[in-house]
């Protein structure tokens, strides 16, 4: 069995004459896949936004981080990092962007792209590109990084087939360094990836 990354219970979300979310409770494994299923409205974006910290719960946070209990969410940026599903970026090049704030060498980007057509375009202003392509390279800052705890917000949306054969491969490198990746989709992305515990948000928030 795979070691445990992070363990919530009793995870809600209520806004004041609005809808309360209940949330199934959580075993977020290291080098596993997570798929976070749902209608729009089940809350899946609320609760990737509390697991990183972006978002604050109701009530106690109740988990267990690598065994030991915390009182507050992983900290974006120390332990997790979170992909939008519209990620915004800056007026920088792609170059820049892939390497911003990370101790990413040459030899480790040309490895995570390949031959990506983002190596041919580090010097261009990340925002003359496509929206598909905005949505990669973030990606691919993502899997620079050494967060142990990925969040991703449809990845899928909007990519075409090369576009979403580059989100597969990221996703398979991060399970592959031992990483929990939890992945919100509305596209039965776990039907296609052997191994991916999907969790069910079927609550109606109406």
């Amino acid at each position: 069995m795979a070691e445990e990354l992070l363990a919530v219970a009793g995870l809600r979300k209520t806004w004041p004459g609005g809808p309360t979310l209940s949330y199934p409770d959580l075993r977020l494994e290291q080098g596993g896949l997570h798929v976070l299923a749902g209608a729009n409205g089940a809350g899946k974006t609320t609760l990737l936004r509390m697991l990183c910290g972006l978002e604050k719960p109701n009530e106690t946070w109740d988990a267990t981080w690598r065994g030991t209990k915390r009182a507050v969410a992983p900290v974006l940026g120390q332990d997790a990092t979170y992909l939008h599903q519209q990620p915004y970026v800056f007026a920088t090049t792609v170059g820049a962007h892939l390497c911003w704030g990370r101790h990413a060498n040459r030899a480790r980007l040309d490895e995570v792209l390949q031959d990506h057509a983002l190596l041919k375009q580090q010097d261009k202003p990340l925002r003359e590109l496509s929206g598909g392509m905005h949505k990669q390279c973030c990606l691919a800052a993502l899997a620079l990084t050494s967060m142990p705890l990925v969040l991703l917000d449809e990845p899928l949306a909007g990519l075409d087939e090369a576009g979403t054969a580059f989100c597969m491969r990221m996703l398979e490198r991060m399970r592959a360094e031992g990483r929990a990746v939890v992945v919100a989709t509305q596209q039965g992305l776990d039907l296609d990836v052997p191994g991916a515990v999907r969790i069910d948000l079927q609550q109606d928030p109406a």
